[in-house]
């Protein structure tokens, strides 16, 4: 994972909150999450180090992946009244994904139907086979992958 996406989780800022210090739109700042593009300006990068309060250095350092559990990140985590989740929300919470930022990977124009797909008895086709597309897979395989013990899949 790239030193964006750590500090962020590490730090509990949010893709707004890092958009909004920057002056960078939050659409790039949730590209720049899952990978920095090699011809980045500097400028950009340098304005995302200071509203992240840390080096240029730091924010392309790739770090292990297991530098960070599942549900590190505080959007993430359960709480008591949340829904079951069907594969969708199961395969949200793994990749450590605020609801805003698995709106924005889907597509979707609300925080509120990512969260109605994500607790939905099935999930979502359209939904599914993007998310498997993304990560080099079958449907089928996707949803064996992210079924969840005593969710609907």
């Amino acid at each position: 994972m790239n030193g964006m996406k750590y500090h962020m989780y590490f730090d509990h800022l949010s893709v707004q909150e890092v958009a909004e210090r920057s002056g960078i739109c939050r659409d790039r700042v949730l590209r720049f999450c899952h990978n920095i593009p090699e011809g980045t300006s500097m400028k950009v990068l340098y304005r995302l180090a200071c509203a992240m309060d840390v080096t240029v250095d730091e924010l392309v350092r790739e770090y292990p992946d297991s530098a960070m559990a599942p549900g590190d990140h505080p959007a993430v985590q359960a709480k008591r009244t949340d829904k079951a989740m069907n594969a969708l929300g199961v395969y949200r919470r793994r990749k450590n994904l605020t609801y805003d930022e698995f709106t924005a990977l889907l597509g979707l124009r609300s925080r509120q139907a990512t969260y109605v797909k994500c607790t939905a008895p099935v999930p979502d086709s359209r939904c599914v086979e993007l998310l498997a597309k993304r990560e080099k897979m079958s449907a089928e395989a996707f949803l064996a992958l992210y079924r969840e013990e005593g969710t609907a899949c």
